[in-house]
């Protein structure tokens, strides 16, 4: 069975996970512009819209409880609409111990570390907690579906499964990130969709970036970097005022 009824610490992209009655897949570690902390996304459906609910992992659908299994709470939720259209289905999580961040996703690599346009005819693959590691190809990039709640959305990803996958997703799957085949630099592959749903073998997925501008996310190699830049004006800042105030006190003095 793997992953999908494992408690697995610290804690990797592809894993069961959810709240409690609620169980899908954690997709992997990235980073909230509005505070500068790693949190971790996953569907909207699989969270709801219940901020600072209590996460878990594994999900309670696999054996998961509380408050053993807790790593962390609801962070924030974009609500679907009915009537309206839906860009997003994507929630995240804060993690109450830095500890358990392992910021890779199973079998794939590290995330997020970059993100990328997703493209017509692009080799994508993700890992679920259901169907594991599994390969897709990208078939439409502006799809129009409804989801089985009945939510309308518009600039969806249609994935089909490719060789050696029969299928790309099943139920549980939910929350799982959508990385292109090709790495970006090295060995890191970008992120291109979030998965949240699909019919037969077909999966359906959101654009990356309409979930990270939704979320105010950015990836983890970026969200650092920033951090740092910052650190740095703030203690340059700090030493040119520590400066300019001395040299006024040695004006008084003289």
């Amino acid at each position: 069975d793997g992953p999908r009824t494992t408690i697995i610490r610290p804690v990797p992209g592809g894993v069961s996970f959810g709240i409690n009655g609620s169980t899908g897949t954690l997709g992997g570690w990235v980073w909230d512009t509005t505070d500068d902390t790693i949190v971790c996304v996953s569907n909207n459906h699989v969270l709801l819209n219940t901020i600072g609910a209590d996460t878990l992992q594994q999900g309670t659908a696999d054996g998961g409880s509380l408050p053993g299994d807790k790593i962390g709470d609801v962070k924030r939720s974009i609500a679907r609409v009915a009537p309206g259209t839906n860009l997003v289905d994507c929630a995240i999580a804060d993690v109450d111990d830095a500890n358990n961040v392992d910021s890779r996703v199973l079998e794939i690599g590290s995330a997020v570390y970059a993100i990328e346009t997703p493209a017509l005819d692009m080799l994508v693959e993700k890992f679920g907690q259901t169907t594991n590691h599994t390969f897709g190809e990208i078939t439409d990039v502006d799809l129009e579906t409804t989801s089985t709640e009945g939510f309308s959305f518009d600039q969806q990803l249609r994935i089909v499964p490719v060789d050696p996958s029969a299928d790309w997703s099943a139920g549980g799957d939910s929350g799982s990130l959508v990385f292109s085949q090709t790495p970006a630099s090295g060995t890191i592959k970008p992120a291109v969709g979030l998965h949240w749903g699909g019919s037969g073998v077909n999966g359906v997925a959101c654009n990356i970036q309409n979930v990270f501008n939704a979320l105010n996310l950015t990836t983890i190699c970026a969200g650092l970097f920033a951090a740092f830049l910052d650190a740095l004006f703030e203690s340059e800042e700090e030493g040119e005022i520590k400066a300019e105030t001395e040299g006024r006190l040695r004006d008084i003095a003289a």
